[in-house]
């Protein structure tokens, strides 16, 4: 299993490869307009004190502000925010509808997959271990959440891998051969449980079939 460190520093290995044909992997790496600085990252640990050490790590190092990766988005839905930082609050208020519901659960709202919540488990919290992020429909009378990933770390790794792979297949018009062997392998590597593995299985093939389609 890699540690979180190693997967961050995947995570920016790819995106610099990716980043001279693609801008959001730019606006990664680039920690640019809106990335959480070392004093953004103290401030959201004082406001947000269930924050994980994990989640914070990756703010740090990574641009998350208005990263978007195939069906992920990386931070709070909004254009009126200004940073990750004040978007990671504003969305994480009392204004937020369920509320009550994402704090008895210690769960912390940061962004988006496919009309629903992207949720990291905070320190304590009964969903999961501290870092573990979930998709959550927060229009379900239960909140209902789906695991994703242990760390925001291996969801930006595998949405890159996914993704890397539809934008070849889109190109080409080819599917890259053993595609969905590498993305059991990496799955493997990153100790991604059965349903989290198949949560990524499944965005992977519905991104496949985008192309199949236009074939």
């Amino acid at each position: 299993m890699l540690r979180d460190a190693e997967v961050l520093e995947e995570v920016l290995i790819h995106a610099r490869i990716l980043a001279d044909h693609a801008s959001e992997y730019r606006a990664l790496v680039s920690l640019g307009d809106g990335a959480c600085a070392g004093a953004d990252a103290a401030h959201l640990r004082q406001v947000l004190p269930g924050l994980p050490d994990s989640y914070l790590d990756a703010a740090r190092q990574l641009n998350l502000f208005r990263l978007t990766i195939g069906n992920f988005v990386f931070s709070p839905p909004g254009a009126v925010w200004p940073s990750l930082r004040e978007a990671l609050i504003e969305r994480n208020g009392d204004s937020h509808p369920r509320f009550e519901d994402l704090r008895a659960r210690r769960l912390y709202d940061v962004g988006v997959s496919d009309e629903e919540s992207l949720v990291i488990a905070g320190l304590g919290s009964p969903t999961g271990a501290a870092g573990a992020v979930f998709r959550a429909d927060i229009e379900a009378e239960d909140l209902d959440v789906q695991p994703v990933a242990p760390s925001i770390a291996s969801c930006l790794l595998l949405a890159i891998a996914v993704e890397d792979v539809f934008e070849r297949s889109f190109v080409l018009g080819i599917e890259p051969q053993g595609w969905q062997k590498d993305l059991v392998n990496l799955s493997s590597r990153l100790a991604l449980s059965d349903r989290e593995r198949m949560t990524w299985e499944k965005l992977a093939e519905g991104r496949m079939a985008v192309v199949r389609r236009r074939r």
